[in-house]
């Protein structure tokens, strides 16, 4: 009975909680990808959100009144809110990932706005928000203005005030939405009790493997030990590596590894709010 009640005992705790095991960390990754899929979908709809916005300013405000009377205070209202837009990926990328930077802020805020900018400490992206809404606001009160001025008269100048306020702030509204679930998923994490739990799991159940294979395999349990340690460690590391999709990771050659490209992202944002002035300016829709 002692040879084949020996290797049960050695098998048999492994084969029990195998499954469990399995299911740790499959939950572990998940959870782990449904963060780093949800902070990449927030990062492309605010991409989408400003880009709509710049847009919404260039076609319907700067485009129809670029040709009327004394348009020049429109101009440096709409050109005002345009760099608050750019500016807002910046914003939110440095407080995600806690930093502070001057740059490209002082490129393209007035030197008042960037001092108040500054000043902020908590939460600089509400503040650019705030900013934001604001210079908005002289955008739909510029805009009525020369509607007023012109054979439209007072009501029409109400109603476009109105709407271009409305359309405005509904914009901010989900930039700020944006801005709230990509600070809950930077400020929580999967719960460590969790998180440690797995990992005493997986060095446990590793370190006990060999016991329950060298009866079978001799020779051959080193290299299924550390094949199997590689692939199990390896899944705990990427989870923890995505978690978190906003942070910059150090490897130890010195190279930084970015899991969703916010530089390149923001970079890109403002090239194309860039291109696309240059473009309506060609078409002459500019002012």
């Amino acid at each position: 009975y002692g040879t084949t009640i020996i290797p049960l005992i050695r098998s048999g705790p492994h084969n029990l909680v195998t499954g469990a095991l399995g299911l740790l960390l499959v939950f572990r990754t998940d959870a782990a990808y449904a963060r780093y899929k949800e902070g990449t979908t927030l990062w492309w709809k605010l991409a989408g959100d400003i880009r709509a916005l710049i847009m919404w300013t260039e076609s319907h405000i700067r485009c129809p009144l670029g040709n009327s009377s004394n348009p020049e205070k429109l101009d440096a209202a709409v050109t005002a809110a345009e760099r608050l837009a750019v500016l807002v990926p910046y914003a939110f990328k440095d407080h995600l990932r806690r930093v502070t930077r001057t740059t490209p802020y002082t490129e393209l805020m007035e030197a008042g706005d960037a001092e108040c900018f500054f000043e902020t400490t908590h939460n600089r992206p509400l503040r650019l928000i705030s900013m934001l809404s604001r210079s908005l606001d002289d955008v739909a009160r510029e805009a009525a203005e020369l509607y007023e001025g012109s054979e439209c008269g007072m009501g029409t100048a109400r109603k476009v005030e109105a709407l271009t306020r409305a359309d405005a702030q509904r914009l901010v509204k989900e930039i700020v939405m944006i801005l709230g679930r990509c600070e809950r998923i930077s400020t929580s994490s999967v719960p460590q009790q969790y998180v440690k739990h797995t990992q005493r799991f997986v060095t446990a159940w590793l370190l006990t493997l060999p016991v329950a294979l060298v009866h079978q395999m001799g020779a051959l349990t080193v290299p299924v030990v550390v094949v199997s340690a590689w692939a199990l460690f390896g899944l705990e590391e990427m989870g923890m590596a995505i978690e978190d999709p906003f942070e910059v990771q150090c490897l130890a050659d010195g190279r930084i590894v970015e899991q969703i490209q916010l530089e390149n992202l923001c970079a890109d944002i403002r090239n194309d709010v860039e291109r696309f002035r240059r473009d309506m300016e060609s078409e002459g829709c500019g002012l």
